[in-house]
């Protein structure tokens, strides 16, 4: 798991890296070979001057070709002794490397011949096959320059994930225009910093052990038995019977523990919201879901007046409207579009079909939003017409947080809620009403008597946590609210949670990864995947290969070891002990899961298509295991969630 040190320099891949691209360097030195013997054949059956020279050249050539194999080979085999913390079995490898490395001159005098031989002859088949050379040895000569200047860097304290970090945290701090001294991007870099402190790894060490825990916790689906965290060594960790109940609950997302929805109209009334919570994406997401030709049937689409992006987002949202079953008469009174960190897009629609005014906020959609996904600190809160007499701690996500108050304050600069409910007391706050002409075409000439409508807030993603959060800010004022979030990640602590809960609503999908998703709950996954790295005797590569295959599901026996696989994976364990865990956070309300009953695969098994949901209750407890799988990410997006809703409502009307 250490990243490999050799040659003065601190490599960016393990010990166990090598396998397969010395296996493909191999086969291309075989075909190098090949050439060279092929260009000595051609040469010996022409009658120039110089063939004797050319043969020289290219035996020279295929003998350095034949070196460079019996290395690749050697050191295939030899990263390949081992499992991933078990380095003592590969104590070759770095002395293979620099032998490989010292090859380096003799590959380029042999390429250096190669092109004088081409230049000298006429255009023949020797000619021909010494291009082909040139060409291989040229990828070759590549591929270990890329090697060696792309994934080494001098010898630092720094963790490679810490640098990679950083450099990635640099250009996004670059493009929006902040520095490394910008607050926000310094409590980014705190986070990352905290959470991978200590975690020596490379990127094939992370992907092999989140291979190892999805594996696990498909075991755990099909029933089979899997280790707990007692079993795996984890002494001195700040995790104890409340995660190891969490991880039960959860099975690696099985949740044996929910409860079928029988209330009427759950599900119709979710569908129903989930239209302008999938609407406020704008046009990308109009575009992303094939939706471009009904543009042409918005009346308004000769009209909308204001900048062009702004214009495509309005007739993209009406767009979502028209074609919604059951949004006939609902109606985009106001769209912000304004996105920076901590300030995310929203729109406010008046619903009369179910006479209720509807702010919704836009998930994540550029850097910025995801800057503010990752400003993960708790925030504390004590203003008791927020937090109520519940005793605490009350904190959210401070990223989240924060961005729910300058929603609001933005929403109270225009006045635009206040004038559609038409509430005289806050009318008057927002001086000149230019924040609306320059956002939207809001006209309260053109808006309905909304006095008696109801007031609800739904997002997606990013913008369900905004959602909640700016539900609590609103209560206060609008003590019947709803709010509705779509795969939320979570934003309350417990008692905050529970003060909220009787307005809050939660819908996850499957495997849906964000509902799932905090730094407590990293953490814990983490640790989990450090300690069945630690009790997993199978190899790197063998690890990988069988990645590809999505239906490989043994038992946990068969992958996981009792005790740890070697004294330095039993060292890796107790360094990373002591450390303390974030702040829990959790979700708030009731939460509708929609659980895949039947899949279909294509493609002769690569993808698999979700054909039947049923909707049941869970807890949020259901929800405190990240879940490894191929559908973690497509089972989030906004079109999964309608494709699920519509597949429990149909069967409900059969």
């Amino acid at each position: 798991m250490p990243p490999l040190h050799t040659c003065g320099r601190r490599w960016h891949v393990s010990d166990d890296d090598f396998v397969l691209w010395c296996i493909q360097g191999a086969l291309l030195g075989f075909i190098y070979a090949l050439c060279c013997l092929f260009a000595i054949l051609a040469e010996l059956a022409t009658q120039d001057l110089h063939k004797n020279t050319f043969i020289m050249i290219y035996t020279f050539s295929a003998c350095s070709g034949v070196l460079s194999i019996l290395v690749d080979v050697a050191l295939a085999i030899a990263s390949s002794r081992g499992s991933i913390l078990d380095s003592e079995r590969r104590a070759w490898v770095p002395c293979l490397v620099k032998t490989k490395v010292s090859l380096l001159p003799l590959h380029v005098v042999s390429l250096i011949g190669c092109v004088v031989a081409v230049g000298l002859v006429p255009w023949d088949v020797a000619s021909k096959i010494g291009v082909a050379i040139i060409s291989l040895r040229l990828s070759q000569l590549i591929m270990m320059a890329c090697l060696f200047a792309w994934v080494t860097t001098a010898a630092q304290p720094e963790e490679v994930l810490v640098t990679l970090g950083h450099r990635i945290l640099r250009c996004i701090g670059l493009f929006l225009g902040k520095g490394n001294d910008d607050e926000d991007m310094q409590a980014v870099m705190r986070t990352l910093e905290l959470y991978i402190s200590g975690f020596e790894a490379t990127m094939s060490d992370v992907v092999a052990g989140e291979i190892v825990l999805g594996r696990v916790q498909r075991a755990q689906r099909h029933g089979l038995s899997a280790p707990d965290l007692a079993q795996l060594h984890l002494d001195g960790y700040p995790w104890g019977e409340v995660e190891e109940r969490q991880l039960q609950r959860s099975a690696g997302g099985a949740l044996p523990y929910t409860i079928l929805i029988s209330e009427d109209g759950v599900v119709s009334d979710l569908l129903h919201n989930l239209c302008f919570a999938t609407a406020v994406y704008g046009w990308l997401l109009f575009v992303y879901s094939g939706r471009s030709r009904l543009q042409s049937n918005v009346p308004e689409a000769h009209t909308v007046k204001g900048a062009i992006t702004h214009k495509m987002n309005v007739l993209a949202v009406n767009s979502f409207l028209r074609e919604w079953s059951g949004h006939d008469n609902s109606k985009l009174v106001f769209l912000s579009n304004e996105n920076a960190v901590k300030m995310t897009p929203y729109a406010i629609f008046v619903d009369s079909l179910k006479k209720t005014i509807v702010i919704a906020v836009r998930g994540t959609l550029s850097i910025s939003d995801a800057v503010t996904d990752v400003l993960a600190d708790p925030e504390h809160i004590d203003d008791p017409a927020i937090v109520g007499d519940h005793p605490g701690p009350h904190y959210a996500h401070s990223g989240m947080w924060q961005a729910a108050q300058c929603l609001l304050e933005d929403i109270d600069k225009t006045g635009v809620l206040a004038t559609v409910l038409q509430d005289i007391s806050l009318i008057g706050n927002n001086g000149d009403n230019g924040g609306l002409s320059r956002k939207s075409s809001f006209r309260s000439e053109n808006v309905p008597n909304c006095k008696d409508y109801s007031l609800c807030v739904v997002g997606h993603s990013l913008g369900a946590g905004i959602a909640q959060l700016l539900g609590a800010l609103l209560r206060p004022r609008y003590p019947a609210l709803r709010v509705i979030g779509y795969g939320s990640p979570h934003v309350f602590s417990e008692a905050f949670a529970a003060h909220m809960s009787n307005c809050m609503m939660q819908v996850v999908v499957g495997d849906d990864i964000i509902p799932r998703l905090s730094v407590r709950n990293a953490e814990i996954m983490r640790d989990r995947i450090m300690a069945l790295v630690a009790h997993c005797p199978v190899p790197k590569y063998r690890l990988m290969v069988r990645g590809l295959r999505q239906t490989w599901c043994r038992p946990c026996d068969e992958l996981i070891s009792q005790n740890p696989v070697s004294a330095s994976a039993s060292n890796k364990l107790a360094a990373q002990a002591g450390k303390r865990a974030s702040p829990r956070f959790c979700h708030s309300g009731r939460i509708c899961y929609l659980r895949v009953l039947e899949t279909k695969t294509r493609c002769c098994g690569a993808f698999t298509d979700d054909l039947k949901y049923r909707a049941e209750w869970a807890q949020s407890d259901d929800f405190m295991e990240m879940i490894i799988s191929a559908k973690m990410i497509t089972h989030h997006l906004p079109h999964t969630y309608r494709a699920a809703l519509e597949s429990v409502l149909s069967q409900s009307e059969v």
